[in-house]
């Protein structure tokens, strides 16, 4: 879903516009449908929403969220926000939220006087009023293609028309066409990408699958009051696994380092396909469904063959097992690697 954000001072023709390209692009026979979200939509009166940079603040978030509720990943759904988008950081914080759903977006400006702007509300009903209106002309930011929230950037001037493609190649719609169908989604990174939850069910196994198995490791090497031994034998309920040690003493504040770490990354899906697929694999799918019990599905719910039935208690040490597997794979990964005490990422 193209993100098309209208800009402009109040009773610049945003509306116009925005309804002339909804027409353009539903009769273009490409398949768009194109939603419009605007302050009638929403209920906002002009001059009680804009009245004070007070009473924009709620504006501006019923705004935001409705469109962030709107959102999809439907390339044939456009949406379309009708409002005046004029303070510069809200156009970042919709670039963001568009960036964040990998969707393009564009933003045009109707970039009509402010005299003409003051003409055109005076002869309406429920205008904003020459003092909003004013304010409101002081505090406005006008878009700059150079910047990346404000680009693709399309000026269109009161004067201008509005052609399909066939008619106009080169013209305004034909710029809004190619910049919201034809246009690149600009790619998430870690600054916007939402941080996954750590599933609270899984949580209290991945702490009993890492306590057994670093009580599992003898005194004699997490002091230094003896030689370390190089191996151990870790017992998992079913099995055991052996869990290869460094040629040095191991504290137990860097196990536990280890332990929080390794905890993190599960909950936030950030493992190794190798050592995920232990946590996720097998039986796992059935520990989902002992959540009531405290059975957890390794974070993804996601289950190899067909569930085999199981009791809760079955269910949550199958898990404990997996996860015990899981985290020797990583710790025999990471405690001989040279410069590693716990900080990993």
């Amino acid at each position: 879903m193209p993100l098309l954000m209208m800009c402009g001072l109040p009773c610049s023709g945003k509306t116009t516009r925005a309804l002339q390209i909804k027409a353009l692009l539903e009769e273009a026979g490409e398949g768009w449908t194109v939603d419009i979200v605007n302050d009638e939509s929403l209920g906002i009166r002009k001059q009680e929403g804009f009245k004070s940079p007070n009473a924009e603040k709620p504006t501006r978030a019923t705004q935001f969220s409705t469109l962030e509720r709107q959102l999809t990943s439907d390339p044939r759904r456009i949406l379309i926000s009708d409002s005046m988008n004029y303070v510069k950081g809200f156009r970042y914080q919709m670039h963001t939220l568009a960036k964040n759903h990998s969707i393009p977006t564009a933003v045009v400006w109707c970039a009509t006087d402010q005299p003409t702007c003051t003409q055109w509300d005076s002869s309406r009903e429920a205008g904003y009023g020459e003092e909003i209106l004013t304010s409101l002309a002081i505090r406005f930011e006008e878009p700059d293609g150079r910047a990346r929230w404000d680009s693709p950037l399309i000026t269109i001037l009161p004067s201008d028309e509005l052609h399909p493609v066939s008619e106009d190649p080169e013209g305004s719609f034909a710029r809004i066409v190619r910049a919201i169908a034809g246009g690149k989604a600009v790619k998430p990174n870690l600054a916007v990408v939402k941080k996954q939850a750590p599933d609270s069910t899984l949580l209290p196994l991945l702490d009993r699958a890492t306590t057994s198995v670093i009580s599992s490791i003898p005194a004699s090497h997490t002091t230094l009051s003896s030689t370390p031994p190089t191996a151990v034998s870790v017992s998992v309920p079913g099995s055991s696994i052996d869990l290869d040690l460094p040629d040095r003493h191991v504290s137990m504040s860097e196990l536990r380092r280890w332990k929080n770490t390794w905890i993190g990354l599960v909950g936030r899906g950030k493992m190794p396909a190798r050592v995920a697929d232990v946590v996720k694999g097998g039986s796992s799918g059935d520990a989902a469904s002992a959540t009531g019990a405290g059975g957890g599905g390794g974070g993804s719910g996601a289950s190899s063959g067909k569930p085999v039935p199981m009791d809760s208690k079955q269910a949550a040490d199958e898990t404990v097992a997996r996860a015990a597997e899981a985290f020797v794979k990583y710790l025999n990964d990471n405690l001989g690697s040279p410069g590693t005490s716990g900080a990993v990422g």
